[in-house]
C-alpha cells in the first residue's frame, strides 16, 4: 500500500467492496480505492485490512493533532452503519460542503452513489470554544440546503458524542408585552439583585413572580423597569414580546424557563441561557444540553445579529440517532 499525495493507494480484492458496501475511500483511476488515514485506521481496526509497515497513528499526530479525535468520530458514526464523506480536497468537486464542516452523513440504508446525505457534520474538541454567531450561520446554511445540522464532540479520553442544532423561533400566546410604570416607593431593592414589589393590582403576571402579597422581580426585570439597558435585559423585553413567560431557570442550571402561557397551565418547553454567561466551551454546553434534555425540555441559546435576536439549540439526537463512541 503507497501513500500518494496525503491519501492511501488500497488495490486489493476487498478495496471494490470498501466502496460499494461502505462508501470507504473514493475509487481510483486504474483500480482500487484512495482512503485518507482516517478510513484507513477505521479499515484497519474494523475491516481486517493489514496495517502499513510504517507506525500510522505516530507519522499522522506529527502534522495534525487532531487525527485521534477525527478518528474516534468516525468510528462513533461508522460502526452503527452510516456512511461518511469527509470535507477533504478528494471529495470537494463532489460536494458543497459549508465551511469549517468536517462530513457529511448517510444512513446506514443508503450510499453516496444513489442518494444526498442526510446530515452535515461539524467535529469539535470538548474544550474548544464556542462561537454562537458563526455556529449560528452554520446552522441556517445547513437546513437551507435541508440536511440536518449534527455536531460531533470529542471528549479529552476519545470518546465521541453527537448533538443536533438547530435555529428556533419560541412563541407563546399572551402577546406583546407592556412595561407598566410603577411607584417608586412600591419597589424596594432584595440581595439577589431583583425587587420586592409591595403590589400586585395591575401588575402583568410575567412581570414578577407572587410572593408575601406582592412579587418578586429578578435582576433583569430590575433593570428593565429601571429603563436601562444590557443584553440581558434586551433578551427578556424580546421574550415577552413574543409572547412568552419568562421565569427563573435556577433550577434547571441557566436564566430563564419559558412558558408558552400561565405557569401551570402546561410545562416550560424551553430553557433560555443568559447571554452574558453563553457557555465558554463545549463542555459547558453538552452539560446545560443534556440537563435540559433530562426534564424534556430544549436549550436555547440568544444570539445578537445586528439588532435583531435569534435562537439556536443544542440538543440531544432522537433515539434511533445518536452516535457515540462504541466503548
Amino acid at each position: 500500500m503507497e501513500r500518494i499525495d496525503g491519501l492511501w493507494h488500497f488495490d486489493e480484492k476487498s478495496a471494490d467492496r470498501l466502496w460499494h458496501k461502505s462508501a470507504i475511500g473514493k475509487p481510483a483511476e486504474g483500480g482500487g480505492i484512495l482512503m485518507s488515514t482516517v478510513e484507513l485506521l477505521f479499515c484497519i481496526n474494523h475491516r481486517h485490512i493489514k496495517a502499513p509497515s510504517r507506525n500510522v497513528i505516530i507519522d499522522e499526530l506529527v502534522d495534525n493533532t487532531n487525527f485521534l479525535s477525527e478518528y474516534s468520530a468516525m468510528e462513533a458514526l461508522r460502526v452503527p452503519g452510516n456512511k461518511v464523506i469527509l470535507n477533504t480536497e478528494q471529495w470537494n468537486s463532489d460536494y458543497n460542503f459549508e465551511k469549517n464542516s468536517w462530513a457529511m452523513r448517510w444512513p446506514s440504508n443508503s450510499h453516496p452513489r444513489e442518494t444526498e446525505p442526510v446530515s452535515e457534520l461539524l467535529l469539535y474538541n470538548s474544550n474548544d470554544a464556542i462561537s454562537p454567531n458563526e455556529l449560528y450561520r452554520w446552522c441556517q446554511n445547513i437546513q437551507l440546503k435541508g440536511l440536518i445540522p449534527e455536531v460531533i464532540v470529542v471528549d479529552e479520553e476519545c470518546s465521541a458524542v453527537t448533538y443536533r442544532i438547530s435555529t428556533e423561533d419560541p412563541m407563546g400566546k399572551l402577546g406583546k408585552f407592556n412595561l407598566v410604570e410603577i411607584n417608586r416607593e412600591s419597589l424596594f431593592e432584595i440581595s439577589s439583585g431583583g425587587y420586592f414589589i409591595d403590589i400586585s393590582d395591575g401588575i402583568d403576571v410575567r412581570m414578577s413572580e407572587p410572593f408575601l402579597r406582592g412579587g418578586i422581580t429578578n435582576s433583569a426585570f430590575r433593570t428593565l423597569i429601571n429603563g436601562d439597558k444590557d443584553s440581558s435585559a434586551t433578551v427578556l423585553q424580546d421574550l415577552l414580546n413574543r409572547g412568552l413567560n419568562p421565569k427563573s431557570g435556577f433550577k434547571y442550571g441557566t436564566k430563564w424557563r419559558c412558558y408558552e402561557g400561565d405557569v401551570g397551565e402546561s410545562h416550560a418547553p424551553w430553557l433560555v441561557a443568559d447571554p452574558e454567561n453563553i457557555p465558554s466551551d463545549w463542555n459547558e454546553a453538552c452539560l446545560a444540553s443534556r440537563l435540559a434534555s433530562g426534564v424534556n425540555k430544549i436549550w436555547i441559546m440568544p444570539i445578537f445579529i445586528g439588532e435583531a435576536i435569534s435562537y439556536i439549540s443544542i440538543s440531544r439526537p432522537p433515539a434511533d440517532s445518536r452516535w457515540s463512541s462504541p466503548r
